[in-house]
């Protein structure tokens, strides 16, 4: 209770969950608050002006951009959250088992070290350049590249609370591992992965919208914010006003998410709240 309390008293974090949630809104009912087809093709009406029949205009081919614009949430964020999903489960199972199982330790820490050696960013180009372009092969990349950084982070969280009165008196008690796993240690470090995913979402949706921008992502006609902001990037010098919609929205999304975990951070971690404020 103590959590919401300081959280609804945050009013970025709640702007910040209000366009997140607003934006998954608009996302899943498309469909239905899309004007246009957005992959309908109409040539006479290419480059149209913002207006009635094209509140965000058309690009070169006359496709509505609003209607790309929300249809690209789906690609953008839905399969950002998915990758981010996928990659947090992974982070956790092998976290935790490095954590309490020391046989598995060694192995799976070798790993980490082995795989956070190389920069995340090239080890996506070099996972998307082998497999090829495709959203499929950019949730596989983003998988590989930060699968060990997760495993990281959730093993020294579950190390440090190892040591708290209650688990160590759990296994005093003689409750297996998993008992303890899942009835004491979980539960604890799901506000921090929750911290953790939230910081790092944004990042997924460069990465995403990045590699879409350089070809190497969702391939055309599927409407995606990165793919449009390279699209309109062509037509710069004709139509400049085409890059202003998925540049803002990529924009406000990655605010967004960025905002909402410093707060998680700083509501879930009052001591690191307390030396910022001292600083």
């Amino acid at each position: 209770m103590n959590f919401w309390k300081k959280l609804l008293k945050d009013r970025i974090a709640l702007a910040s969950l209000g366009i997140i949630l607003g934006v998954i809104f608009l996302g899943i009912f498309a469909p239905y608050i899309a004007p246009h087809d957005p992959l309908a093709v109409n040539l006479s009406h290419k480059f149209a002006p913002w207006g009635s029949e094209y509140p965000l205009g058309s690009d070169y081919l006359g496709r509505c951009v609003l209607s790309r614009l929300l249809y690209g949430i789906r690609t953008t964020i839905f399969f950002a959250l998915f990758a981010m999903f996928i990659t947090v489960s992974i982070g956790v199972i092998l976290g935790v088992l490095a954590g309490f199982f020391h046989k598995a330790e060694g192995v799976i820490l070798r790993f980490c070290d082995i795989m956070l050696s190389f920069p995340s960013e090239l080890l996506m180009l070099a996972v998307v350049g082998i497999l090829g372009a495709g959203i499929v092969n950019i949730i596989i990349a983003h998988i590989v590249a930060k699968s060990a950084w997760y495993i990281r982070m959730i093993y020294s969280f579950s190390i440090s609370y190892q040591k708290k009165p209650y688990i160590l008196f759990s296994k005093t008690c003689g409750n297996s591992s998993f008992t303890i796993i899942r009835k004491h240690l979980l539960p604890v470090l799901f506000a921090d992965i929750v911290m953790l995913a939230t910081l790092d979402a944004g990042g997924v949706i460069l990465s995403i919208s990045g590699l879409s921008f350089l070809g190497l992502g969702v391939q055309p006609p599927t409407p995606e914010w990165g793919m449009m902001l390279s699209e309109a990037k062509n037509v710069m010098s004709i139509a400049p006003m085409e890059m202003f919609p998925p540049g803002f929205m990529i924009l406000i999304v990655v605010a967004a998410f960025n905002f909402l975990g410093d707060s998680l951070r700083d509501v879930l971690d009052p001591q690191y709240y307390s030396s910022e404020a001292k600083i």
